[in-house]
């Protein structure tokens, strides 16, 4: 399997954002749940409505996998409410929100990973993308905003922090030489 990349870049993220945006709202979806929570694409493909929709029909604010909470922020939930809003009639609670065209199947990973490339190649993106850009993308952000690998370890059910530091794209020992020089 190749490695692929993260996107550190603020700018590039906007690009595919707005290029899936106006190009397939479901696909913009997959893309913002995927930067925005750190589920693993298969876990992505595989929601259904019922997952994110509670019996009020308010959009749930955090979903498990494995006895592990992934967030569901306000972005997320907007983009949600949208996506329902806009195809409410032909939905139900048991229809896999990543519906593939040809039958009632969510979309393949081979096929969120061609998405992924085109918008990234469309809008002029020159990194290795593929599914686990969105999971490692929203690790790196998270971390940068919240510096904590720990959580980020635990979320990802990675063996070491040293590993998540690896798969998000940092540099963990650099950022711990830091740590052991600091005296008061």
């Amino acid at each position: 399997m190749n490695k692929v990349d993260v996107i550190k870049n603020k700018e590039d993220i906007r690009k595919i954002k707005e290029f899936l945006r106006l190009s397939n709202f479901r696909n913009y979806l997959m893309f913002i749940v995927g930067i925005n929570t750190g589920l693993r694409i298969t876990q992505i493909l595989s929601l259904k409505f019922s997952d994110v929709v509670d019996e009020h029909n308010n959009i749930v604010d955090k979903i498990s996998f494995n006895n592990i909470s992934y967030y569901i922020n306000d972005i997320v939930q907007e983009c949600f409410q949208k996506y329902i809003k806009s195809n409410g009639n032909i939905l139900s609670n048991k229809s896999f929100i990543f519906k593939s065209k040809k039958g009632d199947n969510p979309i393949e990973r081979s096929q969120a990973y061609r998405i992924l490339n085109d918008a990234s190649k469309n809008v002029g993106v020159n990194i290795k993308v593929g599914t686990h850009t969105l999971r490692k993308t929203f690790g790196y952000h998270f971390y940068m905003r919240n510096n904590d690998l720990k959580y980020l370890q635990k979320l990802f059910n990675h063996s070491s922090i040293n590993v998540t530091a690896d798969y998000i794209g940092i540099n963990y020992e650099k950022e711990n030489l830091n740590y052991n020089s600091f005296n008061l």
